[in-house]
């Protein structure tokens, strides 16, 4: 599956100098590094407990802290050259962040609401209406993932130094919408342009450092793999668009450069492909064991309350109090089961095997690069949680 060329050092392939004298030394092939993850279920099962159980008793407050929790465990298990990745963000940073998008938000939500409130037997109106909010919407989706992205990437460290990114939120999600119309209006043809466009604008304002990512991919080298996907999606209900996309990553990868240093990944579709099945057969027998929970215990339980509306006060007190907590108990268990399943069926594999499958090429003198200069942050990713888009 993967037809990633071989690292190419200064002068040809594997370093070799083309063309030399005969008889001349080939120069060194560039020392070649893995970046290696090697988190642990266990640990993630319990994260994943925790999480589920403190979500539910705060009414999901938690959630800023069950995800700074995850992704300090993630970013701590991935090696590179003999150190850690560490994450220095809070759960406070996150929660401001929500708040403040929520703030910015509720206005308009609630003018949307008025207008349809107002304009409800104007059809011309109300489909104005729906396309401008369809326009704002997705133009926000891509300003938060590009804000959520600068908050992880100043929030990212290794060996002391921190990541970065420059650029513009608002210019990102306007280049966005510009290249989502025209894939629009060319019927997708156009998805590989989009693609390397945008991957474009994120490396190139990727820094680590006080050095930025370098890229230069160009989307005609993987028009073909797109043309043949987009003539096969509706053949394959969609699950070419995994071979693609793993393709796209392996070619945008290769296409990345920082100061002497290339990457490669050999991550294969198979691979991607059988976590994608095993998360969603296991979300489906959740789901499965949840509904066959809820169609036995509704009789019994509507018995109860039916039983308490003429019982007595004393009776009220008594069994009220377990039929609610059976409901209670119900409900926990599904939401701590598919909090499990995520953790462990997809975001625990899909970081081991992309992780696992990055190689970088080459030297670099580390302490040579100085600390990052560009202002952090001060609070999360908050219209990528309030629009729950963007990575964990």
């Amino acid at each position: 599956m993967n037809d990633m060329k071989p690292f190419d050092g200064p002068g040809g392939p594997h370093g070799a100098p083309p063309g030399g004298p005969p008889g001349s030394v080939p120069a060194a092939p560039p020392a070649i590094h893995a970046v290696t993850y090697d988190g642990r279920a266990g640990d993630l099962g319990r994260i994943a407990v925790s999480n589920g159980l403190l979500g539910l008793l705060t009414l999901g407050i938690y959630r800023f802290w069950g995800k700074t929790r995850l992704r300090g465990y993630l970013w701590s298990r991935v090696d590179f050259l003999g150190d850690r990745f560490e994450y220095s963000g809070t759960a406070k940073e996150l929660l401001i962040g929500f708040l403040v998008a929520l703030a910015i938000l509720a206005p308009l939500v609630g003018a949307s609401i008025a207008v349809g409130m107002v304009y409800e037997n104007d059809l011309g109106a109300v489909a104005i209406k729906e396309l401008v909010q369809l326009v704002v919407i997705l133009f926000l989706i891509q300003l938060a993932i590009y804000r959520a992205r600068r908050y992880r990437m100043t929030r990212t460290q290794w060996r002391g130094i921190r990541g970065g990114q420059s650029g513009s939120a608002f210019k990102y999600g306007f280049l966005a919408f510009g290249w989502m119309f025209v894939v629009f209006v060319t019927l997708g043809l156009a998805y590989p342009v989009y693609r390397t466009q945008m991957q474009r604008y994120r490396t190139e304002n990727t820094w680590f450092g006080d050095r930025r990512f370098e890229f230069d991919g160009r989307a005609s080298d993987i028009f073909g793999r797109w043309f043949v996907t987009w003539l096969c999606w509706l053949p394959t209900g969609g699950l070419i668009y995994v071979w693609y996309r793993v393709h796209e990553l392996r070619y945008f990868v290769s296409r990345t450069r920082y100061g002497a240093l290339r990457f490669n990944s050999d991550l294969s579709t198979g691979s991607v492909l059988g976590i994608y099945l095993l998360f969603y057969l296991a979300l489906g027998l959740v789901m499965g064991v949840a509904t066959g929970l809820a169609t036995g215990l509704m009789p019994t339980l509507s018995a109860a309350y039916q039983d308490l509306a003429s019982a007595d006060t004393a009776a009220i007190l008594a069994n009220d109090l377990t039929v609610n907590l059976v409901l209670i108990a119900v409900i926990a268990l599904v939401v701590v089961a598919l909090g499990m399943v995520r953790i462990l069926v997809y975001v625990h594999p899909m970081f081991r095997v992309v992780c696992n499958s990055l190689k970088v090429a080459g030297e670099e003198d580390y302490a040579a690069i100085a600390q990052s200069q560009q202002l952090m942050p001060g609070r999360g990713e908050g219209f990528a949680d309030a629009l729950d888009v963007g990575a964990f």
